[in-house]
């Protein structure tokens, strides 16, 4: 600073302006719990097959494959790439969990709401060696109601680092990609999953292709796609998973849980 009007100079005045900025922060981001609880199989060729064959023998063999190669791929960043992938491996009608529910492996709540009974029967769908629950944050929070109405208010147990609610020992897992919708009725209503995870086991399984073009983590390939008349960069970023159900009884689903019944207590 100099004379009678002190000013800066212009690395000083560079220096003042420079703020420290966050990397974007995008609202829509989750824990994605259901991506880490998933155990992963690599399928090298691209192709995993998981043969059925029924009880004694009889009937065809039936192939379930990953999707198609000329399925499109998205151009996002690698949370909202990452987000899409848990909707997928849930709702996917080719590979997602919902669609590999068999008719005997769906029960429907009592009576609305989601009781320590429904899960109970939920259990029985899967009792050899169930892992988890899977289910929307609010279908978990009216099951606590119906708990605490019950005066059995659920047991926690930590995972990641994070709370849990637990029944019979199983935790209850949030997943904001089982989506909440109105049913015939008008009421807010989801589903809620009980999965056995592992190939030792016959359980659930997540599918990976690893050795990808431009891999950057198992299955997530960033290729650069050049410069644009503005002299912005792009990029183009893939990720290649699917699931497979190896048992028809690895998975059983919860349906027309009400997510919006509340008790008033004196």
């Amino acid at each position: 600073m100099s004379g009678p009007n002190p000013t800066l100079g212009a690395q000083a005045a560079r220096q003042l302006a420079n703020t420290t900025k966050t990397p974007p922060q995008w609202q829509g981001t989750t824990p994605r719990w259901l991506v880490s609880l998933l155990p992963w199989t690599p399928t090298e060729a691209g192709t995993y097959r998981v043969n059925k064959v029924k009880e004694g023998g009889e009937g065809n063999i039936g192939i379930e494959c990953s999707p198609s190669d000329g399925d499109e791929l998205p151009k996002a960043f690698v949370d909202m790439v990452k987000e899409r992938q848990e909707r997928e491996l849930i709702n996917n009608p080719n590979y997602g969990l919902l669609s590999h529910v068999v008719p005997s492996q769906r029960i429907s709540t009592r009576t609305g709401a989601p009781t320590p009974d429904d899960l109970d029967e939920l259990i029985t769908k899967v009792w050899k060696e169930p892992a988890f629950f899977l289910a929307h944050p609010k279908a978990i929070a009216a099951f606590g109601r119906e708990c605490t109405r019950r005066g059995v208010p659920p047991p926690t147990a930590t995972l990641f680092g994070s709370p849990f609610l637990t029944w019979r020992g199983l935790p209850l897992i949030p997943c904001d990609k089982l989506d909440v919708y109105q049913s015939d009725a008008g009421r807010s209503v989801s589903n809620i999953l009980l999965l056995r995870t592992g190939e030792k086991k016959r359980g659930v399984v997540g599918l990976f292709q690893p050795g990808i073009p431009g891999e950057v983590s198992p299955s997530l390939s960033v290729r650069w796609m050049g410069i644009n008349d503005r002299g912005a960069a792009s990029y183009l970023l893939s990720l290649y998973c699917s699931a497979a159900v190896l048992a028809e009884d690895a998975i059983a689903q919860l349906e027309n849980v009400d997510v919006g019944n509340y008790h008033e207590y004196k």
